[in-house]
């Protein structure tokens, strides 16, 4: 039987997710408008009256906050304006609610130099795989589709059983086949860290070791291990980051299915933009999405694993949590959470530069880590329990205590001190009025 209480959420999060919202630039002091159609601000209002409760809806200002390098003059401005405070229903049907961006407001710390713009600037790109067959074909198209594949190199975290087919393998065998040689181009541009796929610990852990695999290099990208890639992409992504004008600006959203790469669908170029975090059954927080035209990157206030690009500098200040054993939920916004306060600023980008195989093709082996039966029998419950402690710890929810917080928020894996906890929550818009009543 379905729940009541959770259809009603999906309905409302179905008819509000910024209500397939129309987004217009108006040159004149570069106002963006959203406009809240009266069928849905009424649906919302409905819901929330008649169940007194809302999830977590996350709002998406388009100024700016400054980097984490900025004195105290030039610091970011927080005076961010919310859509609607939906919890509180103050949406008003047929309003249009400006999200401005002026160049008189404190802008961002820029770039420190235009090395972005250079052709040998280094890039890293960290990949966590479990038993992916297609983590050769990603690090295959993420060389063979660079402009400039010599200043790339690749973290690789493979977790595999013997019979698998090593990522390392495959990309050389790809790239003989496209070559017609038997040399492997850029092999030695590719680290691997290796391990059994029964050691396996969930994409946060593997996410962690990947760290190990950074070295000097300046800009950093993390995805998942079932990528393509536009040709030129690394160029494209590097002028993309530039484009936020931000020395702390990391890209970062839900990329499209691989069937759309490099195409204009809407003939709008559309890009995921994430509009929504919700609280899921484990009482973890998780983002949505919702499509959005750009004309520059985006501020943001969620931030998705699959895609990250920015500056280096994030991934050594900001590092994974190596004790968030078996998570997949909460994940995304602890890191956004962990980022801010340091002083990051994340943006959904222009267009899209890379797809992401949404198909899941069915093969021998599983690629899903929860399928480690020896996590499961050697205390993997028990520390996903308190890997989710150590979450409501650090984001001070409900089930935290005073003790963990502080704990937890103090060590090398909890917030910055550029913000605080406070004011994230106050930048996202995100509020937590009652927790999940079907949650045990």
């Amino acid at each position: 039987m379905v729940c009541p209480l959770r259809l009603a959420l999906l309905l409302a999060r179905h008819y509000f997710c910024v209500a397939r919202a129309t987004s217009t630039a108006v040159r004149a002091g570069e106002v963006r408008y959203i406009l809240v159609d009266e069928h849905y601000a009424v649906m919302v209002r409905f819901l929330v009256a008649l169940l007194g409760v809302v999830a977590v809806v996350t709002v998406f200002p388009e100024g700016s906050a400054a980097g984490a390098a900025a004195d105290e003059e030039q610091g970011g401005s927080n005076d961010q304006v919310k859509i609607g405070e939906l919890y509180q229903g103050r949406v008003e049907p047929k309003e249009w609610i400006p999200i401005t961006r002026s160049s008189t407001a404190p802008q961002p710390y820029p770039p420190e130099t235009d090395s972005w713009s250079y052709t040998d600037t280094t890039l890293w790109t960290g990949i966590a795989s479990f038993r992916d067959p297609q983590c050769g074909e990603t690090l295959f198209n993420l060389f063979s589709k660079a402009s400039y594949p010599e200043r790339l190199t690749a973290g690789v975290v493979q977790q595999n059983l013997e019979d698998d087919e090593g990522c390392l393998a495959t990309y050389c065998r790809l790239m003989g086949e496209k070559d017609g040689k038997k040399d492997c181009p850029f092999r030695d541009n590719i680290r691997v860290l290796e391990m059994h796929a029964s050691e396996a610990q969930g994409p946060c852990w593997a996410r962690h070791l990947q760290s190990y695999l950074l070295a000097d290099e300046e800009f950093c990208m993390q995805v998942d291990s079932h990528m393509d890639f536009v040709e030129g992409w690394d160029m494209a992504m590097m002028e993309e980051w530039a484009a936020t004008n931000n020395e702390y600006g990391v890209l970062s959203t839900y990329v499209q299915d691989s069937r759309v790469l490099g195409v204009n669908v809407s003939k709008k170029w559309e890009v995921a933009h994430l509009c929504e975090v919700y609280f899921s059954p484990s009482q973890q927080p998780r983002n949505q999405q919702a499509i959005h035209e750009m004309t520059e990157p985006k501020l943001t206030t969620t931030w998705g694993a699959g895609y990250s690009f920015s500056k280096c500098h994030a991934e050594r200040r900001v590092p994974y949590d190596p004790n968030l054993d078996r998570i997949f939920d909460g994940e995304e916004f602890s890191k956004m959470a962990r980022l801010w306060t340091n002083g990051y600023d994340v943006y959904t980008p222009r267009r899209g530069h890379l797809v992401h195989d949404y198909s899941h093709p069915h093969h021998a082996q599983t690629t899903s880590w929860r399928s480690n039966k020896k996590v499961e029998g050697d205390g993997g419950k028990d520390r996903q329990r308190l890997a989710n402690q150590r979450l409501w710890n650090l984001m001070e929810m409900p089930r935290s205590s005073k003790e963990g917080s502080k704990e937890v928020q103090g060590d090398p894996w909890g917030l910055g001190d550029r913000r605080t906890l406070d004011e994230f929550i106050e930048f996202t818009g995100t509020r937590q009025l009652v927790m999940w009543p079907f949650v045990t």
